[in-house]
């Protein structure tokens, strides 16, 4: 419930913010722009944190916040009983104006032997010493710069607020909690069929890989997968370090809200790697296929460099004619190639074979003259992008070892700032209390 103020607490917070900007403008005088910008700054960050600090000595919610003779007698407890008031109780909150002290009456309930303050669910205070936006700032700072150090520097520079690394990191804990559960939402919405999407793309490309994510157990492959339209326009990215499975529902419900039941069409584009086409197979079935075509070229040079040596022109001569062959679509040359290299050369046959495996089992995926004729795309270089915008930027520093969790949540959290959905996700804070 929303309480008004009165006029004398609007007058009291207006007095002392004119007084604090004469007291301000009285003192030596700018020379420079930049000195008339730095002062500019701090008598706006003192303005907010003076409003704040008054609203919470009181006007944020009348004696039950801050006026131990008016404060009722007693309150209900969350057993029925009723608990009795014991005072007032402070408790510091750091807001982006500034920390400011919010005194509620406090109670004791003798049936439960604890105690609690009424008004902090009313004014959104809980554990933590840190409002939501506090809270969305650090996490969202600590995901897009290169370390904790950065990001508790940036925000101190920003706003004045201090907080430090470990402050940072606990934040950044909680804040993945919340995200898990803003995309499990999602993914139930996408499965449940009640997604809102207006997105209608004439064909929508969908890309996915893994990359290895340094971890104190180990290196752990984070799957990244990646959405986007005929134009390259409006990125969506979703990420699960972590089984297919798991992944395959974040990536699916990732095409659900970028328009994939409105799409005209939908293609898949991936490197042929077994785990992905199960999962795209399964849950994109009528869509096209599309054997990344630089990751085929990358098998014909890998077998070439065995076959005729590193670095010589007959390998270059060699893989540019198979190019050429790919694009126009005449796999059966390529293959026949192949296999003459290997009868050529005995050394390198049982490569030829795993090749000639390779390329026949995703020849399906293969028709790129086609799909050029299409105007289709047939490179998957938008999710090698994702990967190094997702994982490798932030989480493949120097020295860098993560738990799973914490690299687990930096990645989810730049996938929602990477796909502009960061405002969305931090609109579900306002109905929790403090993480």
């Amino acid at each position: 419930m929303e309480v008004a103020m009165d006029s004398n607490e609007l007058l009291r917070i207006r007095k002392r913010v004119d007084e604090m900007i004469v007291a301000r403008l009285s003192g030596e005088q700018p020379a420079t722009i930049e000195d008339a910008e730095q002062l500019a700054l701090d008598v706006r960050q003192e303005a907010g944190r003076i409003v704040v600090d008054e609203l919470g000595q009181g006007a944020l919610g009348g004696p039950a916040v801050s006026d131990a003779k008016t404060s009722p007698q007693k309150s209900e407890c969350s057993c029925g009983r009723f608990g009795w008031f014991k005072g007032l109780r402070p408790h510091f909150v750091v807001t982006l104006c500034g920390a400011v002290r919010v005194r509620r009456a406090y109670y004791y309930c003798r049936r439960c032997d604890e105690g609690f303050c009424p008004a902090d669910g009313r004014l959104g205070i809980g554990s933590s010493s840190f409002t939501p936006r506090v809270q969305q700032e650090v996490a969202r700072l600590c995901s897009s710069l290169s370390s904790f150090a950065a990001a508790v520097e940036t925000l101190s520079d920003l706003t004045g607020v201090s907080v430090s690394e470990s402050s940072a990191l606990r934040l950044v804990e909680a804040a993945g909690h919340r995200a898990e559960a803003f995309l499990d939402v999602q993914r139930e919405s996408a499965f449940e069929g009640t997604t809102v999407c207006k997105l209608a793309p004439k064909v929508l490309y969908l890309e996915a890989d893994g990359v290895m994510t340094p971890t104190i157990k180990g290196y752990r492959e984070t799957k990244v997968g990646v959405a986007f339209d005929q134009d390259g326009k409006d990125l969506r990215y979703t990420s699960h370090l972590g089984d297919c499975q798991t992944f395959g529902e974040r990536w699916y419900a990732l095409a659900v809200e970028s328009g994939l039941l409105n799409a005209m069409r939908v293609v898949i584009l991936s490197d042929g790697a077994v785990w992905l086409r199960n999962q795209a197979q399964f849950h994109f079935p009528s869509a096209l296929h599309i054997l990344d075509f630089w990751h085929a070229v990358e098998h014909v040079w890998e077998f070439a460099r065995l076959a005729f040596g590193e670095g010589t022109q007959e390998a270059a001569d060699w893989v540019a004619a198979r190019r050429e062959e790919l694009l126009t679509s005449n796999l059966s040359d390529v293959l026949r190639s192949i296999q003459l290299a290997g009868e050529q050369f005995p050394a390198v046959k049982a490569d030829a074979a795993q090749k000639i495996s390779y390329f026949t089992s995703n020849a399906d995926r293969m028709d790129y003259a086609r799909y050029l004729a299409e105007g289709l795309h047939i490179g998957s270089g938008a999710v090698e992008s994702a990967c190094k915008r997702v994982v490798t930027q932030r989480l493949k520093g120097a020295g860098m070892r993560w738990k799973e969790s914490s690299a687990q949540t930096i990645a989810r959290l730049r996938c929602l700032i990477l796909s502009m959905k960061w405002k969305q996700f931090a609109g579900t804070w306002s109905t929790q209390a403090y993480a």
